[in-house]
């Protein structure tokens, strides 16, 4: 059958169109003949069969998989892969300003563009037992770091680190005061970045 490893290339949904297809032009040739034969008659059904469990079974896999993908963005929305256009960068920083800091109070902030190799600074005030959640996003494919510099009496852990995004939290210790640097640095191509810290409390 012409084209058949290009069907294939589609999965389980296109394996039961080929099967459909092989039964139906089974069938016209049985038809042709003044007796159909039985035992050929039994075996175009059971492809008839096998056709549509195919179908069926690629289908469900097919719903299971978009949905997994689905979860797996709307649980992390900057893990969308590729390069993003300005609008998705926009949409992704906003759904994942949501899942970070949703609820929070916005503390210190800085945005702009910065090109490989560059760095920004972040100053960032505590007062005593206070905790604040930082967020640094460059737009992909360019690649950001965020380091932070504090005080000993500081704990810092990071949530969550990938090529394009940065985001933990930043708490000091008892009867402290005391101040901390994000420093953000492109490693990779140019692109625009966001930081913002959230007091946590």
């Amino acid at each position: 059958m012409p084209h058949l490893d290009h069907f294939l290339g589609y999965g389980t949904i296109a394996l039961g169109l080929v099967f459909a297809i092989l039964a139906f032009r089974l069938l016209q040739s049985e038809q042709k003949l003044r007796m159909p034969r039985r035992p050929v008659l039994t075996a175009i059904y059971a492809f008839i069969a096998l056709s549509l469990a195919s179908v069926v079974i690629g289908g469900l896999l097919e719903i299971a998989t978009r949905s997994e993908k689905t979860g797996a963005q709307s649980s992390q929305p900057w893990a969308r892969r590729g390069e993003w256009t300005s609008q998705e960068f926009s949409d992704v920083l906003a759904a994942s300003r949501e899942k970070i800091a949703g609820g929070l109070v916005l503390a210190e902030s800085m945005k702009g563009d910065l090109k490989m190799g560059e760095r920004k600074t972040l100053s960032i005030a505590f007062s005593p037992e206070q905790c604040k959640v930082y967020l640094v996003m460059a737009k992909p494919p360019a690649e950001v770091d965020a380091a932070i510099e504090a005080s000993e009496s500081a704990v810092v852990t990071a949530f969550g680190r990938e090529p394009h995004i940065s985001f933990g939290r930043i708490c000091l210790a008892k009867e402290r005061t005391a101040g901390a640097v994000l420093t953000i640095k492109m490693v990779r191509g140019s692109a625009p970045f966001v930081a913002e810290v959230y007091a946590l409390r």
